[in-house]
């Protein structure tokens, strides 16, 4: 979508605000080398703490996140309309509690196999677990590239 599209479709009530902030971003990105990744959005963050109780409490009363599923070491808490807060018991935790686990990232039209296959010929180190593709960055960041959330299961314990 272009920008006069994007601009059009909002005057037309067709896409609202946040919309056409990500339409207008997504037009103006530009460079010579692609990225490895068409990202529709981010999909989840995790966090590994050292109590998922007290975690998973302080932001059902806070940030009024709702509890999608939670076995005492892994707890999934819903967050808005697409979007989800993992928790993971790590004892003890990296860096302190309340570190970032991984930030997972949308694709779309994402296949497990294709999206290695893509993050491998990109000369990223790649870990799958199932239907899960992770790959490190700079500092040990780790990201997963996946589906929209609820188009797929939340892993079992």
């Amino acid at each position: 979508m272009t920008i006069a599209e994007a601009l059009d479709a909002h005057e037309r009530g067709e896409i609202d605000r946040r919309t056409l902030v990500l339409a207008i971003g997504r037009a103006t990105r530009s460079g010579p080398d692609p990225s490895t990744f068409t990202v529709a959005g981010l999909n989840h963050i995790a966090l590994s703490v050292s109590d998922v109780a007290a975690t998973r409490d302080f932001l059902v009363r806070h940030i009024g996140a709702g509890v999608v599923r939670d076995d005492g070491e892994r707890c999934f808490l819903a967050v808005g309309d697409s979007h989800f807060v993992g928790l993971f018991r790590v004892e003890p935790p990296p860096s302190g509690p309340g570190v970032l686990n991984h930030v997972c990232f949308t694709v779309e039209d994402y296949d497990p196999d294709e999206a290695e296959r893509i993050a491998r010929d990109a000369g990223l180190e790649v870990h799958r677990t199932e239907d899960r593709v992770f790959f490190a960055g700079p500092d040990g960041l780790v990201v997963q590239v996946a589906s929209a959330w609820g188009d797929f299961p939340i892993p079992e314990a």
